[in-house]
């Protein structure tokens, strides 16, 4: 029987006060989940290393829409919005709270788990 690898979120926001609040949040409530905090500046080589399944962002690059299941943008441009997309669709999403990212989170690892 295949090993099922854990879901893999990579945290690479700005500030970088919000990315480590981010992460720490998701790893304490939802310890069963790999969260990495990465460079904004190498967003794509993060992750084609580490093979995100949902990329946190501040900006929208080729290999966050190619390599990745659901990607969430905040503040994209500058302004005090949110931008979402899983699995190909793009979320209505113009602000974010907690749980309504654990709700996109859930979603994502239930997704992946059919994959």
């Amino acid at each position: 029987m295949a090993r099922v690898k854990r879901m893999r979120i990579l945290v690479a926001n700005e500030p970088r006060s919000y990315r480590g609040a981010l992460a720490t949040a998701l790893q304490a409530l939802r310890p069963h989940i790999m969260v990495l905090t990465g460079d904004p500046t190498d967003l794509d080589g993060t992750i084609l290393r580490f093979e995100p399944h949902l990329v946190i962002c501040s900006r929208l690059t080729e290999a966050v829409e190619t390599h990745c299941l659901a990607w969430i943008i905040f503040y994209p441009n500058g302004t005090r919005s949110v931008e979402a997309r899983v699995a190909g669709l793009r979320l209505p999403e113009t602000d974010l709270d907690l749980d309504q990212l654990l709700a996109i989170v859930d979603h994502v690892e239930r997704l992946r788990q059919l994959q």
